[in-house]
C-alpha cells in the first residue's frame, strides 16, 4: 500500500515539472539585430503629394475652367501642387477633380548601416511580417511574436522540412527563408573604378552601398521582372536627377507608365537607373521595368551617398559605379 501511494505522490510532483520544461522550451528567444538602422524619414516620405490618377480623366486649365484634353486611363502617378475645394493641380496650369485620384502607397522602409556587427551569422532583412515559430512545418504560429517587415534578422540555422527551406533567427524562433533576403556583402570586383560603388544582388533583392572596399550600407530593393530583367554587368552612373518625369511608350502599347516627379536618380545603364519609387511598397521583390525602385528613405541616402565624392562640373570627374549581379 505504501508504495502505491508513494508512486503516486511521485507522478504528482514530477509529471508538473516535466510538463514546465516544456512549455519553457517552446517559447522562441528573439532579438532584433544591435546595429545602426537608418529610420524612414518623414520629411522625405510626405515631401510631395503622390497620388495615383484613376481611370480617364479631363484636364482643365483653372477649378472649373476651360478644358484642355482628356488623358485616357492607364499607369499615371502624379504629385498634386495644391488643392481648391474639389480640385487638384497636378502641374501648371492643369487641374483635375480631385476625385480621381487616390494615394499611392508610403513606404516607411530604411535601411541599416553594415558597420558595428557583433557576429559572424548571416544578416537579412524581412520582406515581409512574420510569426515565429517553434514547430517546423508547421502553421501553427506563436502569438504576440509578430515581426514587421524591412526589419534585420540574423540567421543562425537552417533546415528543410517537406521541401520548404526554415531559417532559425533566435533560440527556438523559425521563420521561413522566403521570408527574408539575405545580405551578402562582396570583395571589390577589379572592374570598379569609383571609390564609391553599389551592388545590387538581383537573387536576394538587397542593394549594398561601398566605400572603397568596405560595406557601409544595404537596404531592400525591387529591380526588373523578368519580361524587363534589370541587367548583369558593371556600370558607371552618368547622369543624376531629383526629380524627374519618367514614362515608357504610349497609352496604347503593353507596360505603359508616366510616373512624374520621380526622386533620386542616378542613371548607369541606358534607362535603367537607380531611384526611389513610391508607387509601390514591395521592396525586396522584383517590381520594375528594369531600373532598380527603392524606397524614397534609402533612395536619398543612396544618392547623397554617391554625390558627396562626385563633382559634375569636372568633366573628367569618376561616377560612381553599379555592379548588377
Amino acid at each position: 500500500m505504501w508504495r502505491s501511494l508513494l508512486a503516486i505522490l511521485i507522478l504528482v510532483f514530477v509529471v508538473p515539472v516535466m510538463a514546465q520544461d516544456e512549455v519553457a522550451m517552446s517559447v522562441p528567444d528573439y532579438t532584433s539585430p544591435s546595429l545602426d538602422v537608418l529610420p524612414a524619414n518623414p520629411d522625405i516620405v510626405y515631401a510631395r503629394d503622390y497620388q495615383q490618377v484613376i481611370g480617364a480623366v479631363d484636364i482643365y486649365d483653372a477649378p472649373g475652367g476651360n478644358y484642355l484634353r482628356t488623358r485616357p486611363a492607364g499607369t499615371f502617378f502624379v504629385s498634386v501642387i495644391s488643392y481648391e475645394g474639389d480640385w487638384a493641380q497636378i502641374n501648371s496650369g492643369e487641374w483635375i477633380l480631385s476625385s480621381a485620384l487616390q494615394s499611392a502607397p508610403r513606404s516607411y522602409l530604411g535601411g541599416i548601416f553594415l558597420e558595428g556587427r557583433d557576429t559572424d551569422a548571416q544578416l537579412g532583412l524581412l520582406h515581409e511580417s512574420v510569426y515565429l515559430r517553434t514547430t517546423l512545418g508547421s502553421e501553427d504560429y506563436v502569438p504576440n511574436t509578430l515581426i514587421e517587415e524591412y526589419e534585420a534578422v540574423y540567421v543562425y540555422e537552417s533546415r528543410i522540412v517537406d521541401d520548404v527551406e526554415w531559417v532559425r533567427i533566435g533560440d527556438n524562433a523559425w521563420i521561413r527563408r522566403s521570408s527574408v533576403r539575405y545580405v551578402n556583402p562582396v570583395a571589390r570586383p577589379a572592374e570598379i573604378e569609383s571609390e564609391r560603388w553599389v551592388g545590387v544582388d538581383r537573387d536576394e533583392q538587397v542593394l549594398i552601398a561601398y566605400d572603397g572596399d568596405t560595406p557601409f550600407f544595404a537596404t531592400l530593393v525591387s529591380t526588373g521582372l523578368d519580361e524587363s530583367p534589370t541587367h548583369e554587368g558593371f556600370y558607371s552612373t552618368y547622369a543624376r536627377f531629383s526629380p524627374r518625369d519618367m514614362s515608357r511608350g504610349n497609352i496604347n502599347q503593353p507596360w505603359f507608365y508616366h510616373m512624374e516627379d520621380v526622386p533620386y536618380t542616378f542613371y548607369f545603364n541606358g534607362d535603367q537607373a537607380l531611384h526611389g519609387a513610391y508607387w509601390h511598397n514591395s521592396f525586396g521583390t522584383p517590381q520594375s521595368h528594369g531600373c532598380v525602385n527603392m524606397s524614397l528613405t534609402a533612395a536619398h541616402y543612396v544618392y547623397n551617398f554617391l554625390s558627396e565624392t562626385l563633382d559634375i562640373t569636372d568633366e573628367n570627374a569618376i561616377w560612381s559605379m553599379v555592379w548588377v549581379y
